[in-house]
């Protein structure tokens, strides 16, 4: 019907719409100037040796809340490009964890 082909038409209107400002949008973003990474690997290499050793002999449960922990440190940290207090926190964590566990 008429009215129905105007709906669509006028929705088809609006998601080209939508998709040009999310395109518009995405290259303002991209276009942005990306801070370097900081990130220390030896200080990594050393908390996954850590981590490696703590855990040896814990069961599926104490994993899963462990790695549940890390994850949450690492969610919190996403957006920053000095991952100096990532490491710092992972490494806190990990120690608390290790006392609790």
């Amino acid at each position: 019907t008429l009215f129905r082909s105007r709906m669509t038409r006028a929705r088809h209107s609006l998601v080209e719409q939508q998709h040009l400002i999310n395109v518009e949008k995405a290259m303002e973003i991209l276009s942005e100037p990306v801070p370097p990474l900081v990130v220390d690997h030896q200080q990594l290499k050393n908390l996954l040796n850590r981590v490696t050793e703590i855990s040896d002999g814990y069961n599926v449960c104490q994993l899963e809340k462990l790695y549940a922990l890390l994850g949450q440190c690492i969610y919190r940290h996403r957006k920053n490009y000095d991952k100096t207090q990532l490491t710092e926190e992972l490494r806190l964590e990990i120690e608390h964890f290790k006392m609790t566990a």
